[in-house]
This record gives C-alpha cells, structure tokens and sequence, in this order.
C-alpha cells in the first residue's frame, strides 16, 4: 500500500522511503513525490534497539505533525511508549500491518 502511493504532508506531495540504521532499526524518509528531494527524516535513532514492530519516530522542530500524518495514514497504530532524545522526546510507536509489510 505505501511503496507506490503519495500523500500530503504540509505544502508536499510526498512518497514514503525506507531504510535502516547501522544498528538495523527501521528508518522512514519522505520525498517530493515529484522530483525525489528529501523532504524530512520522520524516525530518529536513539542507540538502543528497536523491537520488529516498533518504530522511532522524531515529532519536534522541522518534523513536527509528522507523527499526527503517520498516524492519519494509517503506518502506525498508536505510541508505545516516550524516549528522551537530548531535550526533546521521541514518540516509539507501532507499525501498523501494513506499515510492518513496508519493511519487508
């Protein structure tokens, strides 16, 4: 359902782009659906390792909304629990089914 579908987000059309962190957990870019361009990291890495079915996601400054977005879209399903990030807090949430399928 994610590969190939774009959204809004902000004043953008974006498509989703996975990857993963050198510690393997999962990481979640946005592009501009229209020429490829980062437009934000939505996932941040924290050191420790995330379950399968959890994913980081960075809410503050330049991403915040983002969580509400992946929320809406329906990546993921709810938060899990509350990380401290330096002076911010990161939001560890649950892939949805189809947001686990997105990794695979």
């Amino acid at each position: 359902m994610f590969s190939n579908t774009t959204f809004t987000f902000a004043n953008y059309t974006v498509k989703l782009a996975r990857g993963f962190y050198g510690n393997g957990n999962k990481a979640l870019q946005l592009l501009d659906a229209e020429d490829g361009s980062p437009v934000l990291i939505a996932t941040t890495n924290l050191g420790f390792r995330n379950p399968p079915n959890l994913i980081t996601i960075k809410n503050w400054s330049e991403n915040e909304g983002v969580l509400d977005f992946l929320l809406d879209i329906g990546f993921i399903d709810s938060v899990d629990h509350y990380e401290q990030a330096g002076f911010a807090v990161a939001h560890v949430c649950r892939l949805s089914a189809e947001g686990k399928k997105f990794f695979e």
